[in-house]
């Protein structure tokens, strides 16, 4: 029976380590910067040849960690500048 305590006792504290680890996931992955990876700012997908990114910034990393600023980066193969732009007016944009 002591046995059993001590192997639920092993398996509570690996279980909240693995958690503590997940928790921090999002800013450690190449891109913490997107609320939901795979669209814009939430309201549509991604454009065709679009690649996502985020800035290699610590202290960019940390203020969105904070909630203090929010980023979402977009590179294309050529030029699109209104790719995005279209996206976020579907969505409701208004700007």
């Amino acid at each position: 029976m002591r046995r059993t305590g001590w192997v639920v006792a092993a398996l509570a504290v690996l279980a909240g380590a693995a958690g503590w680890w997940q928790s921090g996931a999002r800013w450690r992955g190449e891109l913490y910067c997107f609320a939901q990876p795979g669209q814009v700012w939430e309201v549509g997908a991604v454009p065709a040849g679009a690649a996502p990114g985020c800035p290699d910034s610590r202290s960019v990393r940390a203020e969105v960690r904070a909630g203090q600023t929010r980023v979402e980066q977009f590179t294309f193969p050529d030029w699109q500048p209104g790719a995005v732009l279209d996206v976020l007016k579907a969505g409701g944009s208004r700007n």
